[in-house]
């Protein structure tokens, strides 16, 4: 019996609309009720995930954890109580937002409390309509933020290509500060070197004294690679990019339209397969 599975939110739990289904809610209840940890793993903000955790009957309960900002913070769910945050050093920061200034991005910049964007467009405010906490920046400036730890920071555009050329022309000196991930097809995101989900996972599975054999993590896109890689079954959803499927121990056959984790929790947890 596996004790924890670890999921992605977008495009791997949730449907494109944002939503569980059903048939994924009705199987996770029924993995917490085998006795399986549910852990959330996912490059939003904390309090992005509050309204799911509700969903699941997950929000403000003791010894049930979130990671959020792609590893950046790992949390209990009851108050939201903070086991461990790793945040961007300020004058990095400043060189990553200055980056995305240079190159007319749109640009999300993740604190704790709040995410601020800049350049903020109408179709990317439809993307988000779900999320809480946003402040628009006027200014191409994040001087202001120097006392307020920047966990995550995020450029969107709609031509990933574009957005890896932006990574293969970094400085060396700044890549090796940094852990670099891609989500969703539209954001390059940028977290403090070694902060990633797997190493939150592990982190989080360790404190709990659970093995990485004893572990499924679920995702569709890169910045999910190394839970992928850490969990005892590792697994990529029908819709995941080729090169997580390539990491993956089993790819669903359904995609995050298709109740995928419904799929996963009944082949590998309810009715176990060998």
């Amino acid at each position: 019996m596996y004790k924890l599975l670890a999921t992605d939110l977008d495009e791997t739990l949730l449907s494109s609309d944002g939503t569980i289904s059903q048939p994924n809610k009705l199987a996770i209840q029924q993995a917490m009720a085998c006795g399986t940890k549910i852990v959330l793993a996912t490059g939003r903000s904390i309090h992005n995930v509050q309204r799911i955790l509700s969903s699941l009957d997950l929000a403000d309960k003791p010894n049930e954890f979130v990671i959020s900002y792609n590893g950046g913070l790992i949390s209990e769910n009851k108050g939201t109580y903070l086991l461990k945050q790793q945040a961007i050093a300020f004058p990095l920061a400043q060189q990553i937002f200055q980056l995305g200034v240079a190159h007319h991005l749109l640009i999300h910049v993740f604190t704790l409390n709040h995410l601020y964007t800049y350049q903020m467009t109408l179709e990317e405010e439809a993307y988000l309509s779900d999320r809480t906490g946003m402040l628009p920046l006027t200014e191409a400036s994040i001087d202001h933020l120097e006392q307020d730890p920047i966990i995550k920071i995020s450029f969107q555009h709609l031509d990933r290509s574009f957005l890896e050329s932006i990574e293969h022309a970094l400085d060396n000196s700044l890549k090796e500060q940094l852990d670099i991930n891609y989500s969703s097809n539209r954001y390059i995101e940028f977290n403090a070197k070694g902060v990633h989900k797997g190493n939150a996972l592990k982190t989080l599975a360790t404190q709990l004294h659970i093995n990485p054999t004893d572990i499924i993590a679920v995702g569709d896109n890169m910045n999910d690679r190394t839970m992928i890689d850490y969990a005892g079954k590792g697994i990529a959803v029908a819709n995941a990019v080729p090169e997580l499927k390539e990491l993956a121990n089993y790819i669903t056959q359904s995609t995050h339209n298709e109740h995928a984790l419904s799929e996963v929790i009944h082949r590998f947890i309810l009715n176990p397969v060998t």
